[in-house]
């Protein structure tokens, strides 16, 4: 019976081909991967402070994307690109900067980023939301400040105690 042989080896050549799947790793949509250092500090000793933090954007997906970024600093001050361009299956690196103005209490605050896919293939895509958040803990150190002012003129005559007092 020659039919029974060509069976099984239609059979097994079959299985053999399902079982071999094409696999790609390249997602459907648009979506953005955003990390950034989780903390920082800012030292306000000499007057005003700033402290430099590292962000890194990847596209995971085939396409070229355009990202938008938004800050939400609260009482702090935080300047950094709008928006970055990320090629397919690319990371790009950016820095952003937090300062802190003169006179800022000590403590922990926090910083928001988020990152919206606006464009994907040159195709505008806002209207989906594809996005990514980070958040940041800024600590502003404790800090003294003091200041001195003479008193316009003092008066003695020799042998006369002299009084006058410090504050910081």
């Amino acid at each position: 019976m020659v039919i029974r042989p060509f069976s099984v080896i239609f059979v097994t050549s079959l299985l053999l081909v399902c079982g071999i799947t094409p696999s790609s790793s390249a997602q459907i949509l648009p979506e953005a991967d955003l990390e950034c250092d989780d903390s920082a500090e800012i030292d306000l000793s000499g007057g005003g402070g700033s402290s430099l933090i590292s962000c890194e954007l990847t596209n995971p997906t085939s396409g070229a994307e355009t990202v938008e970024l938004s800050y939400q600093s609260g009482v702090l001050n935080i300047a950094g690109p709008e928006s970055v361009t990320v090629g397919g299956g690319q990371s790009e690196t950016f820095q952003i900067v937090i300062a802190s103005p003169t006179g800022q209490s000590a403590g922990t605050y926090e910083v928001n980023l988020s990152a919206v896919v606006t464009e994907w293939n040159g195709v505008p895509v806002t209207v989906f939301g594809f996005s990514d958040e980070e958040e940041i803990e800024v600590e502003v150190l404790p800090y003294t400040t003091c200041s001195s002012s003479r008193p316009s003129a003092i008066f003695a005559e020799a042998g006369d105690d002299v009084t006058f007092s410090v504050v910081y």
